[in-house]
């Protein structure tokens, strides 16, 4: 798996729990999609599953994730990727 299809594989993941939005980039703000807590929760379950990673407790702070850009990042980190 390389970096395009963990990106695209987030963007997909977001997309369908925000029905509503068209165009997803890295520096896309979180906030400004809508997600609220509730909504972040149901995105980390479905990174997690989709990857197979696990989330920290500690990192499952909304604020640590202000954009797509950041929980690309916390994917690759946790992850052994073709990159």
């Amino acid at each position: 798996m390389n970096s395009n299809e963990v990106f695209n594989g987030i963007q997909k993941i977001i997309k369908n729990i925000i029905f509503e939005v068209a165009d997803i980039s890295p520096s896309t703000n979180l906030i400004d999609l809508g997600i609220t807590s509730i909504l972040f929760i149901e995105i980390i379950v479905s990174i997690e599953l989709k990857f197979d990673i696990e989330f920290d407790d500690e990192d499952l702070l909304f604020d640590n994730f202000i954009d797509v850009n950041s929980l690309f990042e916390y994917v690759v980190e946790r992850k052994v990727f073709t990159l």
